[in-house]
């Protein structure tokens, strides 16, 4: 088994919740998210999303990191980015996963059903502010990869990438 579901979840203890969307989110709120969240751990190389399936919830890394990526007809597996602790690991929250992910080293997440999130994001305007600028952050990381890939050299490209590593972690 590569997927073990923790019982107890605690949001008011969580360790990233000041670096997550959940951040805004008052002691009641966090008791509602608390009755629906679910701890997973995955163990390496564990999938925790698979490209093209339907998007059951909301699931933000806890500890440990994950890889997402898309896989081509021929098995080549082209990273996307990497995904760390406060971070979602599906930021477009679309229906379908528009990527697969995996755990690099063990992985746990905190999964909430997606209409509860949803639902609670939509009432709550600072949620929603940080939401949007997680989606936007998302964005700009995609846009920079685009850049760099096009312009740089390998070298220049895995300085970038230790670079923007070293300011997500801090």
């Amino acid at each position: 088994m590569r997927e073990v579901v923790v019982a107890e979840n605690r949001c008011l203890d969580c360790e990233v919740r000041t670096r997550s969307v959940c951040a805004s989110l008052s002691i009641e709120d966090l008791a509602l998210l608390d009755a629906v969240a679910k701890r997973r751990c995955f163990l390496p190389g564990a999938t925790i999303v698979t490209r093209g399936q339907p998007g059951q919830g909301v699931s933000i890394v806890l500890s440990g990191m994950a890889r997402l990526y898309r896989q081509w007809p021929d098995r080549q597996r082209r990273i996307v980015s990497f995904v760390l602790p406060g971070e979602f690991v599906d930021p477009a929250l679309g229906s379908e996963a528009p990527f697969s992910a995996d755990a690099i080293g063990t992985v746990t997440v905190c999964s909430l059903p997606r209409p509860v999130f949803m639902d609670l994001a939509d009432s709550r305007p600072q949620m929603m502010q940080q939401l949007h600028a997680a989606t936007m952050r998302a964005m700009r990381m995609a846009q920079d990869q685009v850049l760099l890939l096009g312009r740089h050299s390998a070298q220049e490209r895995l300085v970038s990438f230790l670079l923007d590593m070293r300011s997500r972690l801090s």
